[in-house]
C-alpha cells in the first residue's frame, strides 16, 4: 500500500541500509528509489503530512486536473462488463439489471420526492434520493485510522443513453420555473422506460482540481473519493423513510468527469446530467465529478418474511461459471 510505503522510505537509514544489502542494485533501481523518495519526502510533503484532512494525492488526477481513476476499466460497457482492480485484483464484472421491486422503488420514491417539493417539504436525507454509500481499502486521512466508510449522497439512475440529452435540455429549458420543472422532471421519473437502472450517479462537491480549490465548497479528498480510487468496489444502501423497503446494491463506483476528452462519451454525458441537475435546482455554476455506480448484484433487505437480505438480481448468462474458473475465486457464487 502506499501509505505503508511512505512510511517505510521516510524511516531514517532505510534506504542505505537497503543498498548495502542489495549491493547490486541497477542504475535505474536507484533513480526509481530516488524518484520515490523525492515524491514522498520531497515536493509533496506538504500534502503527505499526516495524510491530512485538506490536499490532494499527486497521481489520482491527471496532467489537465480530472480524476484519474486506474482502478477501473470500462472499454468494454458496450459489452455489459466492466473490469476493476478490486483488492489489489483485476476482475471482470457482470453489470446487471435490478428486478422490477426495485425499479418500483426508485421511480415510486422519486415521484414521491416531487411531489413533496411541490407541496413544500424539502426532502430529508436517507429514502430514495440520498443513500447511504459504504467504502473501504483507501489511503486514510490523518483524521481517522480507518478505511471503512459510510456517506450519504444524493443520487439518481441515469437516463438513458437515447434519452439523457432531451433530460439534460429539458433541465435547462425549465431551470427559469422551479414549479414547472418539479412537475416535468416528476412526470420523468414517473416513466421508468427513460431511465438506465443498472447505473446510479452522484457528483462529488467535495473534490475540485487540485490548485482550484474554491472557499464556498467543503474542498477535501474525502474517504469516498480515496477509497474509491484504491478500490472502487461500493455498496450503496436504500432504506425506505415511508415503509419497511430496503435495497442493497453492490456496485463499482468509478469517477468521470464530463470534460475529460479521454472518458466514456456516455459517461461524460451522465456526468453533464448531474451536474446541469444540481446548477439548475440550486442556482450554482459548477462542474464537479461525477461517481457513476454500476450495479453487479442486488440484495433486498426489506423487513417482510422471506426477504431480509435475498439476492435478488443474480449473475446469469453464465457469468458464474466465468467467476468459477477465475484464479481469485475458486468458491462457488452464492
Amino acid at each position: 500500500m502506499k501509505k505503508e510505503a511512505l512510511k517505510k522510505d521516510s524511516e531514517p537509514g532505510v534506504a542505505r541500509r537497503s543498498f548495502m544489502k542489495i549491493g547490486g542494485l541497477s542504475f535505474l533501481s536507484m533513480m526509481s528509489l530516488g524518484g520515490a523518495k523525492k515524491l514522498f519526502a520531497g515536493e509533496y510533503q506538504d500534502t503527505w503530512k499526516e495524510f491530512g484532512y485538506d490536499g490532494n494525492i499527486p497521481w489520482y488526477w491527471n496532467e489537465k486536473g480530472y480524476p484519474a481513476h486506474k482502478t477501473v476499466n470500462v472499454s468494454k460497457l458496450s459489452e455489459g462488463t466492466i473490469s476493476a482492480r478490486v483488492d489489489k485484483r483485476w476482475r471482470q464484472f457482470k453489470i446487471t439489471e435490478p428486478d422490477i421491486n426495485y425499479k418500483n422503488f426508485e421511480s415510486n420514491g422519486m415521484v414521491n420526492v416531487y411531489n413533496k417539493l411541490l407541496e413544500g417539504v424539502v426532502a430529508m436525507f436517507g429514502g430514495v434520493y440520498c443513500p447511504t454509500i459504504i467504502s473501504y481499502g483507501g489511503i486514510p486521512r490523518g483524521d481517522s485510522k480507518f478505511t471503512l466508510n459510510g456517506a450519504c449522497k444524493f443520487m439518481f439512475p441515469c437516463p438513458k443513453e437515447s434519452e439523457i440529452q432531451g433530460i439534460i435540455d429539458g433541465l435547462k429549458q425549465h431551470a427559469s420555473d422551479p414549479k414547472a420543472r418539479r412537475e416535468w422532471f416528476r412526470d420523468k421519473f414517473a416513466n421508468k422506460d427513460l431511465w438506465d437502472f443498472t447505473r446510479l450517479v452522484s457528483r462529488d462537491e467535495t473534490v475540485v482540481k487540485p490548485g482550484e480549490e474554491k472557499p464556498d465548497t467543503l474542498y477535501r479528498e474525502t474517504h469516498t473519493f480515496r477509497n474509491l480510487m484504491e478500490n472502487p468496489l461500493a455498496v450503496i444502501l436504500f432504506v425506505s423513510n415511508t415503509d419497511n423497503q430496503s435495497y442493497e446494491l453492490r456496485t463499482i463506483g468509478h469517477y468521470v468527469h464530463k470534460d475529460d476528452e479521454a472518458a466514456n462519451s456516455y459517461e461524460r454525458k451522465i456526468a453533464e446530467f448531474i451536474n446541469t441537475y444540481a446548477n439548475v435546482s440550486h442556482g450554482l455554476n459548477a462542474n464537479f465529478p461525477a461517481i457513476i455506480f454500476y450495479t453487479i448484484e442486488e440484495f433486498n433487505n426489506s423487513m417482510e418474511v422471506g426477504k431480509e437480505g435475498a439476492r435478488v438480481a443474480k449473475l446469469v448468462n453464465g457469468v458464474k461459471n466465468m467467476y468459477a474458473r477465475m484464479p481469485w475465486n475458486k468458491s462457488s457464487i452464492g
